[in-house]
């Protein structure tokens, strides 16, 4: 039997073996599991930054309205990386209001924690 892409040792009958249908459950939930709230999402959005980033320490946000209309908040750390729509770095302070942006990161709900910034050009 193939569960989540695991093989899965049959009984002499020919039905999958309990105990490791439920080591295959337990391996499946250490995968895609995280923290007390669920699973993280690795994800691409693009959007317009809706108001200047609030940048400080290291870091910032601010909120990216997507094309469907969603908002979601976007946070920067001191590991983002922003990148200007010339290929150069740049930083948190380079992020205005109305900036056509794409954004790659971990998201969970309505954050995502930023890995990259990417200024689109106009």
């Amino acid at each position: 039997m193939l569960l989540l892409g695991l093989s899965i040792p049959s009984t002499r009958s020919g039905r999958p073996g309990i105990k490791a249908a439920v080591a295959a459950l337990v391996f499946a939930y250490l995968l895609l599991g995280c923290g007390d709230a669920g699973i993280v999402i690795v994800s691409f959005n693009s959007g317009l930054i809706e108001s200047d980033a609030t940048c400080g320490n290291g870091g910032g946000q601010f909120h990216l309205r997507q094309a469907g209309g969603l908002t979601v908040l976007v946070v920067l750390t001191g590991s983002s990386t922003v990148i200007l729509a010339n290929g150069s770095s740049g930083t948190c302070g380079d992020l205005s209001a109305n900036t056509p942006v794409t954004v790659s990161g971990s998201q969970q709900g309505d954050r995502i924690t930023a890995r990259t910034v990417t200024i689109r050009s106009t």
